[in-house]
């Protein structure tokens, strides 16, 4: 399982191509809209095996709604990895 963040970004800033570097562990993405210009930027790490039941999911229904609730757990440790 691999944890990703997405940035949007706002630029006037053009690249030929996406670009992808990786360091250690994480990975990091410029991409490009198709008139090359650098719309968005991810990071990413894979999420150790020990920290996988962190990221369980849970889906709630309502009785007699069509609401529902999603909850997705997370590791603020491997977020602030991705975002220092």
């Amino acid at each position: 399982m691999k944890y990703k963040l997405i940035a949007e970004v706002e630029s006037a800033l053009f690249i030929s191509e996406n670009v992808s570097v990786s360091h250690q562990d994480i990975r990091v993405e410029f991409l490009k809209n198709s008139h090359g210009k650098l719309t968005q930027i991810s990071v990413s790490k894979s999420v150790p095996t020990d920290k996988l039941d962190n990221f369980k999911q849970i889906f709630e229904t309502a009785i007699g709604s069509a609401e529902f609730k999603i909850s997705i757990g997370a590791d603020k440790k491997l977020h602030n990895e991705l975002v220092t």
